[in-house]
């Protein structure tokens, strides 16, 4: 995880994440100056440090001296490319076209003399700018595949309905200098902008993603999507669910490492620890492995690379030993020869572990019936009343992490008074198997809360109201059975620390 430590907590623009030689190598667009493409580096996939700029805004006259938008980094004959987005002040930045920039190791870059290098073709797309609208042509993104290069970019078809022009655009080269324009792979139909699109092949079928949908700002609001096909060329279909995961998990890119395909992402939140503000907020999130479901689907499943940050070894608990490592808060819990049970009873029931935890990964085994929700205890006080929960109902098809704190006020008459209330931090769908118990894995890494059923990311999200405190688990009008559970504690990196 990385978090801008700098004055602009949510400087942190669009990424695209490369490996080699065992590094993984994340650039970044610098928001809101737009004035350079920044680098980090990490060997885990978790803990990153800043590097020196990649390139930096042109001088006058460039095509790139007003502005620098998102990049796509490949390899192609031992040698490295970024292609990246370039505005001109000639043209007050009505016009992005794409450059490139060459490296031999990743950490020295030298831009192409024939930069712009591809440009919009009016034969497919919109190309020249009029009094209300600019050109787009952004966010290049480059995959191997048959012994070509094949690109995508954020591009707007020119017919159509004006609202649902936007497109994943098509460019193709043998050497990453020479490209050819081709027609669009990919129009949804549901967007003006099909934004930062990106493809991985995965289990034998190219998943497209990107965002669907801005607001009246411009801003990116609908969740990440996802399109579907056999051949790289399309046609791209939808399957299913087409979100990644909730709103504010946006720009994934896809990254081979280890014999995995990872996707990296950003995320945007609110900074509600102590000492926060409730800032804005913009991270790149630790990766998810992207993998396929019966139907066809992208799934994200949970990073193995947590294990990097385990603080010793992952305490597992089952029966007897789940009720001496803890005791009820509220309700009647007993043991059973499968685990640990709550009663059942109407009403609210939490067992809570003796120890008090800040950074862990948790995994719990849970039988469930009832018509009411269940789920995880972190961060709690001692009768787990202020708390962040991660909430279960599986009759609803949701799962929600929440926060339940006591925050004082003094509006404008002068009179403090105590506020409660339970914050939905983030919620999601969930396919439920009905009759079999659930895997539940959740990830507190300070501000990173990260919630996964059955090996399905569900939740992924920023949130610390409470940097310490106990953890357990909760029934609500259910009874549940707690079959078993794990607990590793996991080491802090300076991301985390310097939310503390």
């Amino acid at each position: 995880m990385h978090i801008p430590q700098g004055f602009w907590k949510d400087g942190l623009g669009d990424i695209d994440v490369i490996a080699h030689d065992g590094v993984l190598h994340a650039f970044y667009l610098c928001i809101p100056s737009h004035d350079r493409v920044g680098h980090l580096t990490s060997s885990d996939g978790l803990v990153w440090e800043e590097q020196a700029s990649a390139i930096l805004t042109g001088n006058p006259g460039d095509f790139d001296d007003d502005q620098i938008w998102t990049m796509g980094v490949f390899r192609h004959n031992d040698r490295f490319f970024m292609l990246y987005t370039g505005l001109a002040m000639r043209e007050r930045g009505k016009i992005q076209r794409v450059g490139l920039a060459v490296s031999e190791d990743l950490m020295a870059w030298q831009k192409h003399e024939g930069n712009p290098l591809i440009c919009a073709d009016p034969e497919f797309y919109e190309a020249a700018p009029d009094a209300h609208h600019r050109v787009d042509w952004r966010d290049p993104f480059v995959i191997s595949e048959g012994g070509l290069l094949h690109g995508v970019i954020c591009a707007r078809v020119n017919h159509g309905p004006g609202n649902r022009r936007g497109a994943a655009g098509y460019f193709v080269s043998p050497d990453g200098f020479e490209w050819t324009v081709k027609p669009a792979l990919c129009v949804p139909g549901n967007c003006y902008d099909f934004e930062t699109p990106a493809i991985a092949k995965v289990n034998g079928r190219f998943y497209l993603t990107g965002i669907c949908g801005q607001n009246a700002e411009g801003q990116p609001t609908a969740p990440s999507t996802f399109r579907v096909a056999d051949r790289i060329e399309g046609p791209y279909r939808r399957v299913g669910c087409e979100a990644l995961l909730p709103g504010h998990n946006q720009v994934f890119k896809p990254c081979q490492w280890k014999e995995e395909t990872l996707y990296f992402h950003n995320l945007r939140g609110t900074a509600d620890w102590p000492g926060g503000g409730d800032t804005t907020v913009t991270a790149m999130a630790p990766p998810k492995v992207a993998d396929t479901d019966a139907e066809g689907g992208l799934v994200l499943r949970p990073f193995r690379g947590w294990s990097a940050l385990a603080h010793g070894p992952a305490k597992v608990l089952s029966g007897q030993e789940l009720s001496e490592a803890g005791a009820a808060a509220t309700g009647q819990w007993r043991v059973t020869p499968d685990g640990l049970s709550s009663s059942g009873q109407s009403g609210y029931e939490a067992f809570l572990f003796h120890d008090e935890f800040s950074l862990l990964a948790v995994e719990a085994e849970i039988r469930f019936s009832g018509d009411g929700e269940f789920g995880l205890v972190a961060r709690s006080d001692s009768g787990a009343d202020e708390a962040t929960f991660v909430c279960l109902n599986p009759h609803l098809r949701r799962v929600q992490l929440c926060t339940l704190v006591t925050q004082f006020k003094t509006p404008s008459a002068g009179v403090t008074y105590r506020w409660r209330g339970r914050r939905i931090v983030q919620e999601w769908i969930c396919p439920w198997i009905w009759n079999n118990p659930i895997a539940l894995r959740a990830v507190f890494y300070g501000p990173y809360c990260e919630v996964s059923v059955d090996d399905r990311v569900v939740i992924s999200t920023i949130s610390q109201v409470k940097l310490c405190g106990r953890l357990g688990f909760y029934a609500e009008d259910s009874k549940i059975d707690i079959l078993c559970c794990s607990i590793e504690e996991l080491k802090p990196s300076p991301a985390v620390l310097a939310c503390q």
